[in-house]
């Protein structure tokens, strides 16, 4: 059994993540902008405006996890979009918190703390349907696990997980009337992948991550992004 925080763990993958490993025995502590009700391994924790406070307060809560994933996004909800609010919840907010691990708690190279950052096929690729910032945001995700993977001393195994596009539960339907599903099914999955498959992999690199791994790019797309780009 092992202790596992998840970061944007009450909505979307993060959620999904969160459940199998709940199913499957783990303590998993939840951190997120809402915290569930009267639920002792959920914290709320504000990702735009992260202080050492908030930081105590969440590791007193849980203890020094096994393992972390970071599977928050930024959303503006009824505020205007912003750049730097987006880089500060996806990127700044991971170097906070792996920078208390490190420099707070006694994280050793003997007992590791694996890491897994969700980020997106767009950390090395361009797309037409994002703005400049999501680009520059993947990359920076994708520049952090490199960086703790070295510069933790082997503190920290770091995972960059790299999925596509992919279906969230019920929404299948929806995404089959889209000409990006039916681009999908020209390539080997022969469909576009569900988000209990991503999940699946991010909590098997969660508990049973390698070392030999850490700073990699893992993409989850069946080898479609090595496609020369005239097929």
């Amino acid at each position: 059994m092992s202790s596992i925080l998840v970061f944007g763990g009450s909505s979307g993958l993060g959620q999904e993540v969160s459940d199998h490993l709940t199913h499957s025995g783990h303590i998993v502590h939840t951190a997120s902008r809402s915290a569930q009700a009267g639920s002792p391994y959920s914290s709320q924790v504000d990702l735009q405006q992260l202080t050492c406070d908030n930081l105590d307060k969440l590791f007193d809560k849980c203890g020094i996890p096994d393992a972390i994933c970071f599977s928050q996004r930024y959303r503006p909800g009824t505020s205007e979009y912003s750049a730097i609010n987006e880089y500060q919840v996806s990127v700044a907010s991971v170097a906070q918190i792996l920078d208390y691990l490190l420099q707070n708690l006694c994280v050793t190279p003997e007992y590791p703390v694996k890491v897994v950052i969700v980020g997106s096929t767009y950390s090395t690729r361009v797309g037409r349907d994002q703005g400049w910032s999501y680009h520059a945001v993947k990359h920076a995700q994708l520049a952090l696990t490199k960086y703790y993977a070295l510069n933790s001393m082997g503190c920290l195994n770091t995972y960059h997980v790299s999925p596509p596009t992919f279906v969230k539960s019920g929404a299948l339907e929806y995404w089959k009337k889209t000409q990006k599903y039916q681009k999908w099914l020209q390539y080997p999955p022969k469909t576009m992948l569900s988000v209990e498959s991503i999940s699946n992999f991010i909590v098997e690199l969660l508990i049973n991550g390698s070392p030999l791994l850490s700073g990699s790019d893992l993409r989850l797309d069946h080898g479609v992004s090595e496609l020369y780009n005239d097929q």
